[in-house]
């Protein structure tokens, strides 16, 4: 059967989103103020971290290209004007893009980010002291040790659009994004205008997605599917959640406040979402103040609050077609929009990115089966010869990780192929001695 491949770039789509005219000076789908990063400026392709920190803290716009994987020892400071971007979906970054100090004007897409050593500020992308104007679109966020994605400190105006967050690796401290560092932080009033939007929040997420302080924050078409989650979007003192046309699916306490005592709580308006309060169909569960210290508890709210309305155009997709969409287009698929219209593939296979990459000698795999199925995983070098057969076998429907112990093999390149029914997928994966 033949199969339609959508190939309209990003830059593109961006373009068709923005309200045309003098005004509003927002994007059509959130709070970034029409974000153009370094368009104008010189495209430039990086695969080292010197060339991408040169580039990324220059005060002249760029285009950044990233190819292959940049592994780096501390934070990636952003300056104004630039767009970083991934090569393909084998473009990642191991470490932490630092956006902040009054910046503006930033786009980070198509990209794999992850910070298991917790270098620099210890998150995937940190937005920090004032910067504004941001937007992360199409990212696939991993293992990032303090969270994958902060926004701080009277940052402003920013949107957050198909990403995906998982955590594969990581057992503490899984995070996804916080908004407002700090409860003594009252300068933070009037700031912290976030979008997030189409974001898939996977395997092991499970916490802040995101957590609110004094920030009014628009959470609308995300699919939340992590069933360690101990709450989805939790709003916190003086902050204001409109949460809409979500899609909620094993998740404890989808929408919750955080209570503190001697201080004003957190407003949250919930609509049109797959789930109203207390349902717990789709395995969705309420659990009131499972965190409670001295000074505050977690409290159950219907989410019936007056809130802001959001200053900007956007179209809702439909609830019930919120997770086939986030499944299909969420995270990086390469710089293109669209991705092959395989209907296993919407209806959940998924064969990931190894992890480390480069290798030395061991890597882990990861893959999801929407069904049990006989799978098939093998290594395969640049001449197209096996070289192990990692699974041969009836698995159950889940996630599933196998190791690939590969200290008998030479440095190189090696792919990697899953195959269940009529679904195929290949990756690639660098080992280096």
């Amino acid at each position: 059967m033949g199969r339609n491949v959508l190939t309209v770039s990003r830059r593109a789509a961006v373009a068709c989103f923005l309200v045309v005219g003098v005004t509003p000076l927002l994007a059509a789908d959130g709070f970034g103020v029409r974000p153009i990063g370094g368009a104008g400026g010189t495209s430039v392709t990086v695969s080292t971290e010197v060339d991408l920190q040169t580039y990324a803290a220059s005060t002249l716009p760029y285009i950044i290209t990233i190819s292959g994987t940049i592994v780096t020892t501390g934070n990636i400071v952003v300056n104004s004007n630039k767009t970083i971007q991934g090569a393909d979906t084998n473009s990642m970054l191991i470490g932490d893009l630092y956006v902040g100090n009054g910046v503006h004007n930033v786009i980070v897409q198509d990209l794999d980010i992850s910070n298991p050593y917790g270098v620099g500020d210890g998150d995937g992308v940190t937005i920090i002291n004032s910067a504004r104007n941001i937007l992360v679109d199409h990212c696939t966020f991993t293992d990032c040790a303090d969270g994958s994605l902060d926004i701080t400190d009277q940052s402003d105006s920013v949107t957050v659009s198909w990403c995906r967050f998982r955590y594969v690796n990581q057992t503490t401290h899984r995070n996804v994004c916080l908004i407002g560092s700090s409860d003594t932080k009252l300068n933070d009033l009037g700031f912290l205008h976030v979008t997030m939007h189409h974001c898939w929040f996977d395997q092991n997420c499970d916490e802040r997605m995101p957590s609110v302080r004094f920030g009014r924050v628009h959470v609308y078409n995300n699919y939340y599917a992590s069933e360690t989650a101990s709450y989805g979007v939790r709003t916190r003192l003086y902050a204001e959640c409109f949460v809409e046309n979500n899609y909620f699916e094993g998740c404890q306490n989808p929408w919750e406040l955080l209570r503190k005592t001697s201080n004003p709580d957190g407003k949250l308006l919930a609509l049109n979402n797959n789930i109203s309060f207390m349902d717990t169909s789709g395995g969705n569960t309420w659990v009131a103040g499972w965190y409670t210290t001295a000074t505050e508890t977690t409290v159950l709210i219907p989410g019936t609050d007056s809130v802001f309305s959001p200053p900007y155009s956007y179209t809702l997709d439909s609830t019930a077609d919120v997770k086939t969409i986030v499944m299909s287009y969420a995270g990086n698929k390469g710089g293109v929009v669209g991705v092959q219209d395989d209907p296993e593939r919407i209806s959940g296979y998924e064969l990931c990115q190894n992890y480390p990459n480069p290798c030395n000698p061991d890597t882990k795999i990861g893959f999801r089966t929407p069904r049990q199925n006989l799978v098939i995983l093998k290594v395969f070098d640049l001449l197209g010869r096996e070289v192990a057969t990692l699974v041969n076998q009836s698995l159950p429907r889940g996630s599933h990780e196998v190791t690939f112990a590969a200290a008998e093999l030479a440095s190189g390149i090696y792919f990697y192929r899953l195959t269940t029914g009529s679904f195929t997928q290949v990756r690639k994966l660098l080992l280096l001695r």
